[in-house]
């Protein structure tokens, strides 16, 4: 479920900013991937709207991090 107010993101110990813009405030989006494969599994990734440039980045990557702006990171 998408989280009310922007977070920032870190991957690992990393901060993530924007490719774009920079910007480091991000809105997030969880779904489903498509497949073809007829199995029952579909794998799902976490799409983060850039806050500055609406630019969107997907990520299928467990060492996702999200804070929200009154976390400590």
């Amino acid at each position: 479920m998408a989280r009310a107010k922007p977070v920032s993101v870190t991957i690992g110990t990393q901060p993530f900013v924007c490719t774009v813009c920079r910007s480091a405030l991000f809105w997030e989006r969880r779904t489903r991937l498509p497949t073809h494969s007829g199995v029952g599994f579909a794998p799902s990734a976490t799409g983060l709207l850039c806050t500055g440039c609406g630019y969107l980045h997907w990520f299928q990557n467990d060492n996702l991090r999200l804070w929200k702006q009154d976390e400590q990171q």
